[in-house]
């Protein structure tokens, strides 16, 4: 990914701030004297700012229609958080553990005692890591992500569009545009850290 300009941007939200719009000041410029472009959430700007509406009445539209789900690629990750490319240390959920008409009856207490906290917070480093091992350093960004504009884990996909029916809660996250690719990472709020 050499060669290709980079930004790095704080987005953040505090409870209550979001009720009328969310505006997103798009950076312009690339990096200049060591600094970076910048995202910046605030609320009612001027008209170079993206508002977007969190009003649930606004927002009141008809579901829109999402093709189905296409495989990129597969990955799973040993317990040294070390990514392993292909399905072979995947695990599977068999039909029959489902007998009972269909009801889970699993004992969540099960194997508490034996499990594996992750340490510190690996942010983006395993999506980092499969992007890498599919393309050769300074190959071509958006080929390997299949012309995605956004990289991101899908639960911040779903926190931030959850952001008008949940005005309490706060989020944060850094942006980093390489390309024409930006990355999303969450940032630990003070909220989340409680």
């Amino acid at each position: 990914m050499s060669g290709n300009s980079g930004q790095i941007a704080a987005i953040h939200a505090e409870p209550g701030l979001l009720r009328r719009n969310i505006a997103l000041r798009l950076p312009t410029t690339g990096p200049q004297d060591g600094h970076f472009g910048v995202f910046l959430l605030v609320p009612n700007m001027d008209q170079s700012v993206l508002r977007i509406s969190v009003d649930k009445k606004t927002n009141d539209l008809t579901f829109p229609r999402f093709g189905q789900p296409q495989r990129l690629g597969e990955y799973t990750v040993t317990r040294d958080r070390c990514v392993v490319l292909g399905r072979e240390d995947a695990k599977y959920l068999y039909e029959a553990a489902l007998a009972d008409g269909g009801r889970v009856r699993f004992d969540l207490n099960k194997g508490f005692n034996t499990f594996e906290e992750k340490e510190g917070d690996e942010k983006l480093d395993i999506l980092l890591d499969w992007i890498a091992s599919q393309a050769p350093r300074g190959g071509p960004l958006k080929k390997v992500l299949h012309e995605a504009d956004f990289l991101c884990w899908r639960g911040l996909l779903t926190r931030i569009a959850a952001t008008p029916f949940c005005p309490r809660d706060s989020w944060e996250f850094a942006a980093a545009r390489i390309g024409d690719v930006i990355f999303l990472c969450e940032r630990e709020t003070e909220e989340t850290r409680q």
